[in-house]
Parts: structure tokens; sequence; C-alpha cells
């Protein structure tokens, strides 16, 4: 679990670069987490998330300087979007977890829905995406 955190904590936030960019949805502050929500997904949907991501130490520590996620769903796939560190949607052991996490959520919160997992820059922008079929 405390390799988790740290991995997590690896998570950049961003607030003031994203607050002057473009809509990502509807804004909650969850655990210290800046969360967004898109009109194609529930509030309900994006609190069950969160919760499922604080089980895999996915909450802000007094060491982080921050995390955020979007929720979106386009037709039967969500896709869960965070803003990662440059470099690390090329690390291996982190792509890993991600899937790992993007599973459990699949399995646990959204009825063993079809997960898109968007590792992004600080502008929400996509990087790198890992696909379930690839986990």
């Amino acid at each position: 679990m405390k390799k988790t955190i740290i991995v997590w904590g690896l998570l950049l936030f961003a607030s003031s670069i994203l607050t002057g960019c473009k809509n990502h949805g509807t804004e909650k502050m969850i655990n210290g987490v800046q969360y967004f929500y898109t009109s194609k997904v529930t509030e309900t949907e994006l609190y069950e998330l969160a919760d499922a991501l604080k089980i895999w130490g996915f909450e802000v520590t007094s060491e982080d300087e921050g995390k955020t996620v979007q929720l979106n769903k386009t037709g039967n796939t969500y896709e869960i979007r965070a803003v990662i560190k440059k470099g690390l949607e090329m690390d291996d052991e982190f792509c890993n977890m991600a899937k790992k996490i993007a599973k459990y959520v699949s399995h646990n919160v959204f009825d063993d829905a079809y997960i898109e997992f968007h590792l992004c820059d600080e502008h929400l922008e996509t990087v790198r995406v890992l696909l379930m079929s690839d986990y």
C-alpha cells in the first residue's frame, strides 16, 4: 500500500492552469483531490470513483502538491483522466498500477464497464491511453 501512495503521490495538481483552460466539467474537491465530471456521468458516479481511488491511496497528503482527475463517459466507455508528472506515461511500473486500479474500478464501481485510463498533462490533455484490452 505504501508503494501505491508513493506512485499516486507523483501526480501533479495544476489548479491554476486548469482553471484558465477549457471547461472540464463540474468541479468537486473530494479528499483534497480536484475532481471534474462531465454531463455524461453523475455526481454519484464521481463520488463512487473517488471512494474507490481512496482505497488505492489516492488522496492529498501534506507532502503532495495535489491531484486532478476527470471522469467522463463516451458511449458505454468510462474515461478516467488523471494529471500525471511528465514522463510517468513511459514508466511501466506506474502504468501497471494504473491498469490494476482501472480494473478494480471497472469491477467494483462501474459493473464491469469498459474503462479507458487517460494519463494527462497539466491541461488534462491525454498523453497516453491505457485501454482495457491492455489489462
